[in-house]
């Protein structure tokens, strides 16, 4: 069994503004996420291959619970990979083969499923294929990789988003046999400017009887005049409070309908409410109702700071960075290739890149979960009739879905900070889900301009001037 899935491409959405308010409202009640123990979010674990053979990756995951610093002040009570969030990357070829020991050192069964890899039922991590590893127990899972793309890989059981959401996932990329070539040639950022991004969120509870009852600061949590930017609309103070369950539901109930919480991990009720720092469960046994998306976004495990305003499609122009904020440093006119995958468990990333002034510098999607394209691609707007409720130039990433995208950095202006911003979106349906805008990655304009600035156009081929060997 396995869950790889193929998703429309994606476009662009809206996003709102604050002024200061917002930096200090978002700081005190919705950080965006930092990673392990105060860690980098561009950057995420590799794999400690202890195997000399060049074709075999083997190593070592344990899974544990771990405390871990995800920003702005804020510690969790996380489930880790070798006590990270997320755990370690792997980066193989087409035909390597990979061996994971793989040890549970938590209190709970858990194992690892190995995401939109074609692999032997028996490796495959599921409670169908495979007996969970109970605490204290182990387990060797060994396959061979067949074919290129951005893979992820995290526990498949009963309700095991719980377990997920508090950070037990990781990814996996392999090489597409033509990436030497393209990189070689420069049509491909090279490795310094690749990074890869876990996204995810998670709602971290406070001490009992201090937890929101608002997911967001919205127009309807009584701070008159404030509220968190929203794509739903380009007017200021416009965020529609989200429906129950808050964050107050999850860490210490009351029900909501026939949904009991607080619940522990198997979806059930918990006699007790959540102590502050401990991540609320998600997933009811029943598996019915309403499922909110996590208070706080991380990008590779942290909080990358937030900023007032929001993109200038909304109506707002990007202010003031909040203190501590991460940023990463890029040339003015480089390329940045970013390979992204969202192990979140609702919540859909809508990725939108701005200028310092809030203009849009599109996103093109040159692979993903099968690999590079043969030509690249601006995701959004209208395909063939198709109205995919995202803008051209934007990426949509539903849960469990990966990209391979380029961006290229501007020559102008060469100081200031462009900022990737996560949208609501309108999903077929459901209307959009009343999630504010934030800050998923900052980039720090600095050092010389690059000359011949990097381009690669929609619908280049991998050929000339760009995408075919």
């Amino acid at each position: 069994m396995n869950e790889s899935r193929s998703w429309p491409r994606p476009s662009i959405v809206i996003a709102g503004a604050l002024l200061i308010a917002l930096l200090v409202t978002l700081l005190a009640t919705q950080p965006i996420a930092t990673a392990t123990s105060g860690g980098d979010p561009y950057s995420s674990p590799q794999v400690n291959d202890t195997n000399p053979d060049p074709n075999i990756i083997e190593t070592t995951l344990v899974a544990d619970e771990t405390t871990v610093d995800i920003g702005n002040g804020i510690t969790a009570n996380a489930q880790t990979f070798n006590g990270a969030i997320p755990g370690p990357t792997f980066t193989a070829n087409v035909g390597d083969t990979i061996i994971v020991h793989y040890e549970n050192q938590m209190a709970r069964e858990s194992g690892i499923h190995w995401h939109g890899i074609e692999l032997a039922n028996s490796m495959d991590g599921t409670p169908f294929t495979q007996n969970q590893v109970q605490p204290g127990g182990n387990f060797l899972y060994e396959f061979k990789v067949e074919r290129p793309g951005i893979f992820w890989y995290h526990p498949h059981h009963h309700s095991s988003t719980n377990q997920v959401i508090k950070g037990l996932f990781g990814m996996i990329i392999v090489r597409d046999p033509n990436e030497t070539a393209l990189v070689s040639t420069g049509v491909l950022p090279g490795p310094a400017d690749t990074k890869q991004l876990a996204l995810s969120d998670m709602t971290v509870c406070k001490t009992p009887g201090t937890n929101p009852t608002h997911t967001y600061d919205d127009n309807t949590d009584g701070t008159p005049g404030v509220t968190q930017p929203w794509a739903g609309s380009a007017a200021p103070n416009a965020l529609p409070a989200q429906p129950d369950p808050s964050p107050k539901n999850l860490c210490e109930g009351p029900a909501v309908g026939t949904n009991p919480y607080p619940i522990d991990e198997d979806g059930v009720l918990k006699p007790t409410p959540f102590n502050a720092g401990d991540i609320a469960n998600v997933q009811t046994a029943a598996h019915n109702g309403r499922t909110n998306e996590g208070q706080i976004v991380l990008t590779n495990g942290k909080n990358v700071g937030a900023r007032a305003g929001g993109p200038q499609v909304e109506g707002y122009v990007p202010g003031a960075l909040a203190p501590g904020a991460s940023t990463l440093n890029v040339r003015p006119g480089q390329g940045l290739r970013l390979q992204l995958v969202n192990a979140s468990n609702v919540r859909y990333f809508r990725l939108r890149l701005t200028t310092p002034g809030g203009a849009q510098i599109p996103l093109r999607r040159v692979g993903g979960e099968g690999g590079l394209l043969d030509e690249v691609v601006n995701d959004g707007g209208t395909q063939q009739g198709w109205v995919t409720k995202y803008n051209s130039g934007e990426i949509l990433l539903p849960p469990g879905s990966r990209a391979d995208v380029v961006a290229e950095i501007p020559t102008s202006p060469t100081t200031g900070v462009l900022t990737l911003w996560t949208r609501d979106f309108q999903r077929t349906g459901a209307g959009f889900s009343n999630i504010a805008t934030v800050p998923v990655m900052h980039l720090n304009l600095a050092g010389p301009v690059v000359s011949p600035a990097y381009t690669l156009n929609p619908g280049d081929p991998r050929g000339s001037p760009g995408f075919r060997v």
